[in-house]
């Protein structure tokens, strides 16, 4: 099933589209909700991501599966009008008082509780061969802007099942671990800026073509550089090839093969292809840990702080020698910048300390992305002699 939701709020325009579906998992059925390519698992008042942190739902996030049921019963509670339209059958009620505002607060949670005059909502059904199609309502109230502005509101939703499609999906085994083991109570609620920046980071991971402008740096005992190259990533032929260029120097890779821009094997040039490992590193980190927001003039700036393998996997794969030397590491730093839900600078920190012969030596680490937009993967070609190879 669809949930497709818009409110109009004074001038503003929110819209959200999220799909849902049920599936069983470890003798438990599981309702998931994907939105903005995030994975969400219910279970049991729970909230669950992908790698099986638990939290409970709440206002902004509320167990979605009851929503249909809800609007169901209204049908129940007042007079249906029944028409036929293009071969479906459509059945309409109008809800009011107590009734339109229960359900304007299912369609409309996260800002629910800021919901007045409410007069009605319109609920249209349609039907055919006996099954459930779609569900459509619409409704208007008034609710407070961010500035606490009491303003006239618009709420249009549309429910819509697919009957003949099975959502093929695997539970990850962390979710039906986390949800066998319990333990979930006390659990802090998910959050509004949690679930932007894993969609903003879920969204870096399938942005098609990716282009960022790197710059990395290390000063590590006898490990010390500066360097800067460009970085992309894109789609050809069905398989997903990256590419880093560096003065002269262009590598092409795909899993763990690495090739030079004729398509012979570059060997002694695949340590610098490691810190792309850091986009990947960065939606893990966002999984695992909170972060702290701050909107600036164009976005939001999060800062997460990186656990100790983290740490020691951003530095190796910024500064793969690193890996060699007994460096002492303080917790790592990341830094997102957001834009219009997109990331559009990655900033990874890490320091501590090593020694070098008797001496320690402060160890400073550090990568940035800037990514760049409006580009097509024209502007990202792979030589035939890659491709070929790959």
């Amino acid at each position: 099933m669809t949930a497709s939701v818009q409110m109009e709020l004074g001038d503003e325009t929110l819209r959200t589209d999220v799909r849902l579906f049920r599936t069983q998992a470890g003798g438990n059925t599981i309702l998931c909700i994907e939105d903005n390519g995030v994975q969400l698992y219910y279970y049991d008042g729970a909230i669950y991501l992908e790698n099986g942190s638990a939290y409970r739902t709440s206002g902004l996030f509320p167990d979605y599966s009851t929503l249909g049921e809800h609007l169901l019963t209204l049908y129940n509670a007042t007079d249906v009008t029944y028409a036929r339209e293009s071969g479906e059958e459509v059945y309409s009620v109008t809800a009011y008082g107590s009734d339109a505002e229960q359900a304007l607060s299912l369609l409309t949670p996260t800002i629910a509780d800021s919901l007045s005059a409410v007069e009605s909502i319109d609920l249209c059904m349609h039907v055919e061969d006996g099954e459930i199609r779609s569900i459509e309502a619409s409704g208007s109230c008034e609710a407070e802007d961010d500035s606490g502005q009491t303003q006239p509101m618009t709420v249009w939703a549309e429910l819509t099942v697919q009957q003949d499609a099975q959502t093929a999906h695997t539970v990850p085994t962390a979710v039906t671990d986390a949800i066998a083991n319990g333990g979930y109570q006390g659990k802090l609620e998910l959050t509004e800026d949690l679930l932007r920046v894993l969609s903003a980071a879920s969204e870096l991971g399938r942005r098609d073509p990716l282009a960022a402008r790197v710059r990395l740096s290390a000063n590590c005992g006898p490990v010390i550089f500066d360097t800067s190259l460009d970085y992309t990533r894109t789609v050809k032929d069905g398989k997903t090839v990256s590419c880093i260029r560096t003065g002269a120097l262009e590598l092409y890779f795909s899993g763990e093969t690495v090739l030079s821009k004729d398509g012979s094997p570059a060997v002694s040039e695949q340590a610098l292809v490691k810190c792309a490992d850091l986009i990947d590193l960065a939606y893990r980190a966002c999984l695992e840990d909170s972060a702290a927001s701050e909107q600036t003039e164009t976005g939001w700036h999060y800062t997460l702080s990186l656990s100790a393998e983290q740490t020691k996997q951003a530095a190796c794969a910024i500064a793969p020698e690193a890996e060699k030397l007994d460096v002492q590491y303080l917790p790592g730093t990341l830094e997102l910048d957001v834009q219009d839900g997109a990331i559009t600078a990655l900033r990874v920190t890490t320091g501590g300390s090593v020694q070098v012969g008797v001496v320690d030596t402060q160890v400073l680490i550090s990568a940035q992305f800037d990514f760049q937009t409006g580009l097509t993967t024209d502007d990202c070609p792979v030589p035939a002699a890659v491709l070929e190879k790959l």
